[in-house]
C-alpha cells in the first residue's frame, strides 16, 4: 500500500489525478465499494490507471527510471512480448535498491551515473545501463547492505559466498550482445529463473554471470519466453514473484 500511495502523491502533485480519483484507486486496492462519477472513472480507464476492473500494475511498482531521453546510444531494448515490460518492472522492483532521493543505486563506488557505467562497461550505449544494473542486482554480493532485497527473496539468509556481482567489459559486451538478439524481458527473466534453480534447499550454487550468459543462456531465455507468451494480465506477471516476495521473515527489511 505505501507503493501504491507513493506514486498517487506523484500523480496527485503532477496534476495527473484528482483527490476523488486518488481515494477510489486506494479503494479499489482494497477491495471495498466506494462511488465515483463516470468522468472520473473514465479518466482512470483513459490514462490506463485502471486496468481490467483493477489498479494498474504500474501504481504498484516501486521504480524509478533513467529517463532515456536524457541518454544517448544506439540500442534500445526490445519488447517483442505484451508484458515483457511489466516483467522487467517487477524485476526491478524485487532487486534494485534505491537512496533518499528514490534513485537507483549503483553497484560499487567508481561508476555513479548512466554515463560511467555506459563508457566504461557498455560501450557507451547508455540506455541499456538500467536493465544492466537490474541484471547485476539478481546476484548477490557478500555482507553489503545492497544485499538485503537479494536476501529476503531468494534465502532468508545472510549470503557468504562468492561475489558475484561483479562489472567487467567483457560481461558488459555479452549483455550487449544478448540486448540485440532478445526481448528484454526475456532476458532477464531468464536470469531470474537462472539464479532460483541455482538456489538448493536454501543454499545458492549460482555460477558467475560471464559463465551464465556463455553457457546456460539460450535454454533459459527459451524458457522465459514460454512463461511471458502466456501471461493474461499484469496481475500474472505479480503472481511470477509474489510466492517468494510474501514471507513472514521479519530478519531483513527490504531497503
Amino acid at each position: 500500500m505505501k507503493v501504491l500511495l507513493n506514486n498517487l502523491k506523484d500523480l496527485l502533485k503532477n496534476k495527473k489525478i484528482n483527490a476523488k480519483q486518488a481515494l477510489y484507486l486506494v479503494f479499489l486496492r482494497e477491495e471495498i465499494s466506494i462511488h465515483i462519477s463516470s468522468n472520473d472513472l473514465r479518466g482512470l480507464v483513459k490514462n490506463k490507471y485502471i486496468v481490467g476492473n483493477s489498479v494498474a500494475f504500474t501504481l504498484l511498482v516501486d521504480k524509478k527510471e533513467f529517463d532515456i531521453k536524457t541518454l544517448s546510444g544506439t540500442l534500445e531494448p526490445k519488447y517483442n512480448l505484451e508484458f515483457s515490460n511489466e516483467v522487467v518492472k517487477s524485476l526491478c522492483s524485487l532487486f534494485c535498491v534505491y537512496n533518499e532521493e528514490n534513485e537507483i543505486v549503483f553497484p560499487g563506488d567508481s561508476y555513479t551515473t548512466p554515463e560511467s557505467i555506459a563508457s566504461q562497461f557498455l560501450q557507451d550505449e547508455q540506455i541499456l545501463v538500467y536493465y544492466f544494473l537490474i541484471f547485476l542486482f539478481m546476484f548477490p554480493v557478500k555482507g553489503n547492505v545492497a544485499n538485503k532485497r537479494w536476501e529476503k527473496h531468494f534465502t532468508k539468509t545472510r549470503y557468504t559466498g562468492a561475489l558475484l556481482r561483479v562489472k567487467s567489459k567483457q560481461l558488459g559486451s555479452l549483455f550487449i550482445k544478448a540486448s540485440k538478439k532478445y526481448d528484454m524481458g526475456t532476458i532477464l527473466l531468464a536470469t531470474y529463473l537462472f539464479i532460483s534453480d541455482s538456489i538448493v534447499e536454501g543454499k545458492p550454487f549460482i555460477k558467475k554471470p560471464i559463465k551464465f550468459l556463455k553457457e546456460d543462456f539460450t535454454d533459459y531465455v527459451e524458457g522465459a519466453k514460454n512463461i511471458i507468451s502466456a501471461l493474461k494480465d499484469t496481475e500474472d506477471v505479480r503472481n511470477l514473484f509474489i510466492k517468494k516476495e510474501n514471507t513472514n521473515d521479519s530478519t531483513y527489511t527490504v531497503l
